[in-house]
């Protein structure tokens, strides 16, 4: 349990106040803070109600009595619920400012519980938010530049104290969101640029940035590469799906047949959005390691024929192979013109095209590493092999 001056120390310092602050605001000499904060000495009892005030706590909070943070955030919890749950749509700005007087309260008594500061933080920026750009409601010019400097204050509280990634991340976003309010574009971009460069937070930061100030173009640039990283991911979350099924056994291979068109459906649907623009390129302007699409289309070819294989079915497989094959003569043309035009290097365009002139043999070697299989011994195979062998 911390001492008094501990306690006082840390609410001083929760406070953003120093020592001359503190002293100068209820009429004492900085030398009697440092001693109460050293606990060589204690406050008159006449001073408790002072401290606390200038602090933003309560009495209880500075003594350190008559508290149980887990019971009250209980019983807050239960309150912001039956707000949320039932008033919200009925008076959205009642119910916003009642969370935020809640949680106010609250955190009188339990300064440094920075879940509820970030939250109590979120609820006054909606507030804020709606009544500025969704003109829901007005709020008097003071009352909202006192409502943004308390919020932006629990904020810089968080960030600099809170020891949780978690909560950092979130603290770094809703950041973003009360510079847009003030329009201070570059400061929220340089706060959004703190987030972790793969965390798609980031991404969405530098979106509300670019919305707040009303550049389109930047908006509809940045909104482009979240939907192209969305899309991306989802189907290799695709892919990933019907690799599950797969490996359950011959009992699911024919569920599994089905989830692997799905994720080719998905893919083909990435590539035809998203190929031309292939390589992508990341909010930076520095590249984004992601394979071209009909990459990644082939990687679901593979598993695809080899399961098509486990139910002995040759002239499917056959047939796959014989797509797959000119979905890699599409990606070669593809790829000679973007090096004609400087769109890729030299060395970009050897990597894939490597990947290409092994397409056909990955269909089998997927499962088992060799050349000499039932699949590559058929002529409709070496066909595909020898068409791919003479691009050059």
């Amino acid at each position: 349990m911390l001492s008094f001056g501990q306690r006082l120390k840390a609410l001083r310092r929760e406070a953003d106040l120093s020592q001359s602050d503190l002293a100068e605001a209820i009429g004492v000499s900085v030398q009697s803070v440092s001693k109460w904060e050293c606990d060589s000495n204690m406050p008159d009892v006449s001073l408790i109600i002072p401290l606390s005030s200038v602090l933003g706590v309560t009495a209880d909070c500075l003594l350190g009595a008559g508290t149980n943070e887990k019971e009250d955030e209980e019983t807050l919890n239960k309150e912001i619920s039956e707000i949320t749950d039932g008033h919200w749509v009925k008076d959205y700005k009642g119910s916003a400012y009642r969370l935020i007087c809640l949680s106010e309260q609250f955190l009188k008594k339990y300064p440094t519980n920075y879940g509820v500061k970030l939250r109590c933080a979120d609820w006054i920026c909606i507030y804020l938010h709606d009544a500025k750009v969704g003109k829901s409601y007005e709020i008097p010019k003071d009352e909202f530049d006192e409502l943004w400097k308390k919020g932006y204050k629990m904020l810089c509280s968080v960030k600099n104290q809170d020891k949780d990634p978690t909560n950092l991340v979130l603290c770094l976003v809703i950041m973003v969101h009360y510079l847009n309010l003030k329009d201070e574009f570059d400061k929220a971009t340089e706060i959004a640029s703190e987030l972790p460069e793969a965390h798609i937070t980031k991404l969405d930061a530098l979106m509300a940035i670019a919305r707040a100030g009303g550049d389109n173009d930047r908006w509809t640039e940045l909104s482009t590469l979240s939907a192209l990283i969305k899309c991306h991911d989802s189907c290799w979350e695709m892919w990933s799906r019907a690799r599950r099924i797969s490996i359950l056994g011959q009992i699911r291979k024919e569920e599994a047949i089905e989830a692997w068109h799905d994720a080719l459906r998905m893919a083909r649907e990435y590539d035809r959005v998203f190929g031309k623009n292939w390589p992508h390129k990341k909010a930076d302007g520095t590249l984004l390691n992601y394979s071209h699409p009909k990459i990644l289309i082939a990687e679901t070819y593979f598993p695809l024929i080899v399961d098509n294989l486990a139910l002995d079915r040759m002239d499917e497989a056959l047939d796959l192979v014989e797509e797959l094959t000119e979905i890699g003569e599409e990606l070669y043309d593809e790829l000679k013109d973007k090096r004609s035009l400087g769109l890729i290097d030299e060395k970009s365009f050897a990597e894939v095209f490597e990947e290409i002139k092994g397409f056909p043999l990955c269909c089998y070697n997927s499962v088992f590493d060799t050349d000499d299989n039932i699949l590559t011994r058929e002529e409709r195979f070496i066909a595909c092999k020898a068409r791919l062998d003479a691009l050059e």
